[in-house]
């Protein structure tokens, strides 16, 4: 259906929000043929995630389900494949609480397929009103799920959406979709002030801050951060053909239940009145629909409808922060991914002072002789590799600890650079090259150590 043709928008909170007119586009019935195209689902073995692959399988995709239970997971399967008649699915391991389980996964799905043209970052947990768990990292688990571990797993294979959207391997450049499921409680049970960013940080379950918000809040929080990662995903890689999405299923019974207060829970299960075949339309209609090629950065309601998101979720500063945020402590917290990510910095915003902070952080507590990961400093059109250095050099606490950082790493970074060779005051450990290419090449020598900084991509080995 032509978006022109799209019921009007839908208001948060209003009343057509929580009781959806019937839908105008209807699975499986508008769900187009899907021949040659990869999906990705996580927790495609339950609820939502489960009915949206039973689909894809049906009209012929291939399909990945994801999932931490490689037994629930194979029970799923077999179920998609008796109903459907098709085989077209198979099992990625993935525990989203676990970064390395993260890395892990995208490793293994970049070892089987070169591309990937729709990833669903379907899986969720819902902890009410008590405090969960914590990740293998340490994060508030309902944060580290549906923010951290999902935004690392897209980073891990957009060089490989990348390459599916260019048409690299199959010569036909198309766009790929990032479709992420969030829920009207970015809007309804978030923070008044949107993200808490203390009740972000490593610790026990029950840290003051998350105390604080409950774990109702809490969930509501991931939620929003779902809303912001897809709206950066949106800026950073709409033009080079990635296109992002968030949405609200709808009011729709689901296994999230199971770790609520049994009152609540009965509750909810009285106001969440409809079925998971209506819960999965709005989740096909982006991943699937031609009209949703032109909803780069929206937020979907049910069912299938546009609608504008909360106040927080439009705040463009909130999303570069959580972004970056997100990025400095998943890549800081996990062993060393020899995989390439390109994620955008734009160090006028994030400030070098912030890097400042980190890189003496880590060096305080020993992580970074551990940890190897990628930092991503791609600045925005107008700065060049030259405006960087230039800046750093302002700050000479920030120089030294982050060419620290590189040696005790044994990083190679590259930064797009222009203009003429520029020597940086007070950083006689930088000197400057030309590549046969014409880009600028920086080499870093500390300790021994040589890094490598040019054009516009960043790699950690």
């Amino acid at each position: 259906m032509p978006a022109s043709k799209l019921p009007p928008p839908a208001r948060v909170g209003s009343f057509s929000e929580k009781w959806p007119p019937k839908p105008t586009w209807k699975a499986p019935e508008d769900v187009p043929d899907l021949s040659g195209q990869i999906f990705l689902v996580t927790g495609g073995n339950v609820g939502i995630g489960r009915e949206t692959c039973r689909i894809l399988v049906a009209r012929n995709a291939k399909v990945y389900l994801a999932a931490r239970s490689e037994e629930r997971a194979q029970t799923a399967i077999d179920d998609i494949c008796r109903s459907t008649g098709k085989s077209n699915i198979h099992f990625l391991k993935i525990d989203l609480s676990d970064l390395s389980s993260v890395r892990k996964a995208a490793e293994q799905y970049i070892s089987m397929e070169q591309e990937l043209h729709v990833l669903i970052n379907n899986a969720g947990v819902l902890y009410s009103p008590g405090i969960g768990p914590q990740t293998a990292q340490g994060y508030d688990v309902q944060f580290g799920v549906h923010v951290l571990g999902h935004y690392f797993f897209t980073l891990l294979l957009m060089p490989t959406l990348l390459r599916t959207a260019n048409g690299e391997i199959s010569g036909t450049p198309k766009p790929v979709r990032v479709v992420s499921v969030s829920s009207d409680a970015h809007e309804m049970t978030a923070p008044k002030k949107g993200i808490v960013w203390d009740s972000l940080q490593k610790g026990d379950a029950a840290t003051p801050a998350r105390k604080k918000l409950t774990g109702t809040r809490l969930y509501g929080q991931s939620k929003l951060g779902v809303v912001l990662i897809s709206s950066e995903l949106a800026r950073r890689y709409g033009d080079q053909g990635v296109v992002a999405i968030s949405l609200h299923p709808g009011g729709v019974k689901s296994e999230l239940l199971r770790h609520l207060h049994p009152i609540i829970a009965w509750i909810v299960e009285r106001i969440r009145i409809y079925p998971v075949s209506l819960g999965i339309i709005t989740t096909l209609y982006a991943a699937t629909s031609e009209a949703a090629l032109d909803m780069n950065g929206e937020y979907l309601t049910a069912w299938a409808r546009r609608q504008v998101p909360s106040i927080h979720a439009q705040n463009l500063e909130m999303g570069e922060r959580l972004a970056g945020w997100s990025m400095a402590y998943c890549v800081f917290s996990i062993n060393k991914p020899n995989i390439f990510i390109p994620i955008n910095l734009d160090l006028k915003r994030v400030g070098l002072v912030a890097i400042s902070r980190i890189m003496r952080r880590l060096i305080n507590t020993g992580l970074v002789t551990a940890v190897v990961t990628i930092i991503s400093l791609i600045l925005d059109e107008t700065a060049s590799g030259t405006d960087f250095w230039t800046a750093i050099a302002q700050y000479p606490q920030c120089s030294i600890y982050f060419s620290t950082f590189l040696a005790n790493l044994n990083a190679r970074h590259f930064i797009r650079g222009s203009g003429d060779d520029t020597t940086v005051s007070n950083m006689e450990d930088i000197r400057f090259a030309n590549t046969s290419d014409g880009l600028r090449r920086v080499e870093l020598e500390w300790l021994g150590h040589v890094q490598c900084i040019e054009s516009r991509k960043v790699y950690l080995l």
